[in-house]
């Protein structure tokens, strides 16, 4: 249960010198990671603006945003996330992190991926809609962004894992690294392929980013972000919103027609969820910690969880 102090308590009982310094040491490598981060996000630009016209820098700066859409239930998840974590890692719970890392990955993956399959597969339709017909050569480079961000989310709240455990100096030394690939695919790419090159570069920037957290994971607790459960709904889904891109692809699409498509993916990858047998008992786990750590009513969800593993 968190506690809130008052500023008349806090300056009546300062923090010890110990403890300002133990902050201090914890916070000051998350700092410099989040501008590796935001310089990471913002590089191919400049990049780009080097090596090729302003018209692709144009194009370019037009979809670039889009991508954190990819992000969205991720960093939204990472809130609840985090104290569970923590608390877990502190009390030497490893299994029980495990649990809430994989699960939590799972069902993070599943809200994400029809957002990304759409993403990818109507990308030329996405960008005509939004921005008109003459930013399509930038759909290309939007679908690749879309896929780099979602190599994030298929590894799950790692930062936050990486912050629970106490190791908030990888988050530095990873962003860093990330940058620095960042800008050498940048400077190899780009004049060889475009933009295109530039959407490359920074999703190898993320990948490697995301590959240092995930070993030091791995080597602090024992966790594999990644499990079966997570990636065996995904080929399902992949098959059947493939078929449907060649059924439509010589439709001209609305916006109302892709949000439907979204809804109905979302509808059918949950669907594979449950028929691929990858409902498990953590997955209640999982709802109780978020009911008992907020003020959400999950029960019919929960009921409706426990109908589907009884059934297994």
């Amino acid at each position: 249960m968190s506690q809130s102090i008052s500023i008349e308590e806090l300056i009546r009982q300062p923090p010890s010198t110990a403890s300002i310094r133990k902050f201090l040491t914890f916070s000051w490598p998350l700092a410099f990671s989040s501008s590796f981060v935001l310089l990471m996000s913002q590089l191919d630009i400049l990049m780009i603006g080097v090596f090729l016209s302003s018209r692709e820098v144009g194009l370019y700066r037009a979809v670039q945003p889009l991508k954190e859409v990819v992000l969205f239930f991720l960093t939204s998840f990472v809130f609840l996330y985090l104290p569970i974590a923590t608390e877990y890692y502190a009390g030497d719970r490893y299994s029980d992190l495990r649990d809430l890392y994989l699960t939590s990955t799972k069902w993070i993956v599943t809200v994400t991926f029809p957002i990304v399959l759409t993403s990818v597969l109507f990308a030329n339709d996405i960008i005509r809609i939004l921005f008109g017909k003459s930013y399509t050569p930038a759909s290309t480079a939007f679908a690749i962004l879309v896929i780099g961000m979602f190599t994030r989310v298929i590894v799950g709240p790692n930062g936050a894992t990486i912050q629970a455990i106490n190791r908030s100096e990888i988050e530095m030394y990873a962003s860093l690294l990330g940058m620095v690939v960042n800008v050498g695919f940048n400077i190899m790419l780009i004049p060889l392929i475009g933009i295109k090159g530039a959407a490359i570069a920074t999703s190898f920037g993320f990948i490697f980013y995301n590959l240092i957290e995930i070993v030091v994971i791995y080597r602090d607790t024992g966790i594999v972000p990644i499990s079966m459960t997570i990636v065996t709904p995904i080929i399902p889904t992949i098959i059947i919103g493939s078929v449907s891109a060649l059924v439509l692809r010589h439709w001209t699409l609305d916006l109302p027609l892709l949000m439907l498509i979204t809804i109905l993916l979302g509808l059918l990858h949950v669907g594979s969820v449950i028929i691929t047998r990858n409902l498990e008992e953590k997955d209640l786990l999982l709802l109780k910690e978020i009911e008992e750590n907020t003020s959400l009513n999950l029960s019919r969800i929960r009921v409706y969880l426990e109908q589907q593993i009884d059934k297994r």
